[in-house]
């Protein structure tokens, strides 16, 4: 599918067994990214920076969706109808998808929440965007993340050494580059479809 066509079904809600993914707006995106960074823990781990960054640099990294190359969705616990996080997706040149998951509802860390979202997520990119590959790129101490990561199949394609300075632990950090592609996808792809039914 070509970068500039609309994706109209990214633009829905997905349901998985506990949670819906509603399209959020970018303020909406705006406000969750702003209470997400207000934990040191979540900041530390995603920005590698010790102060919470300002309204213009967190208005900045929230783009919001524009139908075609980027699509954000608040994550709604079915339970209680309150959000516990947010993804965003960003559709890179050729056919790859670069998702982010934040869950910042600290009740449903180890709950197992990011990857029956991440299956969701991937099984919709697949189906609606001919997506051919997921990659992703995770500082190399976020070892719950790589984890993660490598339980929905993906493998590690690359290292960036000396990517960013890490305040948080006052070192330079590298970072992990994953990939889940081509007939390995799909197999997963047809994985996730048989779990959901």
């Amino acid at each position: 599918m070509a970068r500039g066509k609309p994706i109209p079904a990214l633009m829905q809600p997905i349901q998985t067994p506990r949670f819906e993914l509603r399209p959020a707006s970018r303020f909406q995106m705006f406000r969750m990214y702003r209470r997400a960074m207000a934990d040191p823990e979540l900041r530390g781990s995603l920005l590698l920076e010790v102060r919470e960054p300002g309204l213009r640099k967190a208005w900045k990294r929230m783009k919001g969706t524009n139908g075609r190359t980027r699509f954000c969705h608040a994550i709604i616990d079915k339970a209680s109808g309150e959000a516990v996080g947010y993804h965003y997706i960003k559709i890179l040149n050729y056919r790859t998808a670069a998702p982010e998951v934040m869950i910042f509802d600290k009740n449903w860390w180890g709950k197992g929440a990011v990857i029956e979202i991440r299956k969701a997520l991937y099984v919709a990119l697949y189906d609606h965007a001919s997506i051919e590959q997921i990659t992703a790129q995770v500082h190399s101490r976020n070892f719950a993340s790589i984890l993660n990561h490598r339980k929905m199949g993906m493998e590690q394609s690359g290292t960036i050494y000396l990517a960013k300075y890490d305040e948080v632990r006052d070192e330079p950090a590298d970072f992990v580059l994953l990939s889940l592609r081509g007939e390995k996808l799909r197999e997963k792809i047809e994985e996730w479809r048989h779990e959901r039914g």
